[in-house]
């Protein structure tokens, strides 16, 4: 009798450990999911915010976006504070499409639109803003160099991953052009490219 008594206090412990065991790896599986993936969809404003009264808009374009920042880069704390910054002021984002349809259609904008734009098409910017803009409901537009899809250069974003930006909602593509256009012929330290 006590030889079963033993093991079935033993079996309980072993049912009880699996339980907080498998608890904890399905808490552990949730949060590397929610952390991949995005869930969140993004909400275009309303015309509740428009006026009568042509304000235009803003833009505010940053070369990329980095965990700790440098002097091109901008840092995800600092970034926090811009865009929470503009959210408290009331700021919403606009498309590449709402400009179109304001200069050509006369299209109403809300009173406080602005106009958010990463340039490059950096990796970094893509993984360090993403979470950033889902928390502000914010959309911006990615904007790339066609020239670097032939390089396959690990520190910019490839053709597939702009899509799949692209359908997360928060992102819409651009481009800067060729880097061999005319308006791109000397560097920063003015060398001839």
């Amino acid at each position: 009798m006590k030889r079963y008594e033993f093991s079935s206090r033993k079996d309980i412990k072993k049912l009880v450990r699996g339980i907080f065991q498998g608890i904890v790896l399905l808490l552990i599986t949730y949060i590397i999911v929610t952390a991949l993936l995005t869930f969140e969809r993004y909400t275009p404003y309303g015309l509740e915010n428009s006026i009568d009264g042509d304000k235009g808009f803003i833009a505010i374009s940053y070369f990329g976006v980095d965990r700790t920042g440098d002097e091109t880069l901008i840092s995800t704390k600092r970034l926090e504070e811009h865009l929470k910054a503009l959210k408290t002021s009331g700021y919403v984002t606009i498309t590449q499409q709402d400009i179109i349809d304001y200069y050509e259609k006369g299209k109403k904008l809300p009173e406080k639109s602005l106009f958010l734009i990463f340039e490059d098409g950096r990796r970094d910017t893509a993984i360090f803003a993403q979470k950033i803009m889902e928390d502000y409901n914010y959309r911006g537009t990615m904007l790339t160099y066609a020239d670097k899809f032939e390089e396959k250069d690990r520190k910019f974003l490839m053709p597939d991953e702009l899509i799949g930006l692209e359908e997360s909602t928060f992102w819409e593509l651009g481009t800067n052009g060729y880097r061999l256009e005319y308006i791109n012929v000397f560097d920063r330290n003015e060398k001839y490219l």
